[in-house]
């Protein structure tokens, strides 16, 4: 009776869900838009981040785009923080998996640090999956370096999606309830995340 129960449970949560975007599809409606390169951008209309403190939102279609590595397009959101010279910081992004429904996606959060040289920072030094935040989350970290914090009493942040390898499989589980079922998790151009400033 109680295997039963969950086999049915289990088959609720796989088959209800809203419709989701199919990631192809997706990135079709945002290659059609003006991109902003990202020599373009200014800190204009930036949320203002505090360090330690968690702030969950969601990556969109409506967000505006950005044009990087020359021709992949992203949508995008702007953060600055106030930084101290005394202090080192880390970002940490964490991107959660929208895992109801029979498709699961995540997609690939990506930083770039912006100084006053333009010098762009984009790859994170630490990428991992668990359950920290709730649901599965794909989480990446990226150390802000010495000589960028002497610059920028400001930091300006970019967040976007990796859209390099859409649709593509990114991370499986085992389902055990129904017999050992893997899962695959798909990536994605958007989603909810937690962003972090670590002050440390």
């Amino acid at each position: 009776m109680k295997k039963n129960f969950y086999f049915i449970l289990i088959i609720l949560i796989l088959v209800s869900c809203a419709k989701k975007i199919i990631p192809n599809e997706g990135y079709n409606q945002i290659n059609s838009k003006r991109a902003i390169d990202l020599l373009e951008l200014d800190k204009s209309n930036a949320k203002l981040l505090t360090p330690n403190n968690d702030y969950e939102n969601e990556l969109t279609l409506n967000d505006s785009v950005l044009k990087y590595n020359d021709s992949l397009k992203s949508n995008y959101q702007k953060f600055i923080f106030k930084a101290r010279p005394d202090k080192k910081y880390k970002i940490k992004v964490n991107s959660l998996c929208n895992c109801s429904g029979l498709k699961k996606y995540l997609f690939i959060p990506q930083i770039i640090i912006k100084n006053s040289s333009n010098r762009n920072i984009t790859e994170s030094d630490t990428t991992y999956f668990n359950y920290e935040k709730g649901p599965l989350s794909l989480n990446r970290v990226w150390n802000i370096e010495n000589d960028i914090l002497k610059e920028n009493k400001e930091i300006e942040l970019l967040l976007f999606s990796d859209n390099s390898k859409l649709s593509e499989n990114i991370y499986k589980f085992i389902l055990n309830p129904i017999g050992f079922v893997p899962i695959n998790v798909k990536s994605t151009l958007n989603g909810k995340y937690i962003i972090k400033i670590e002050e440390y």
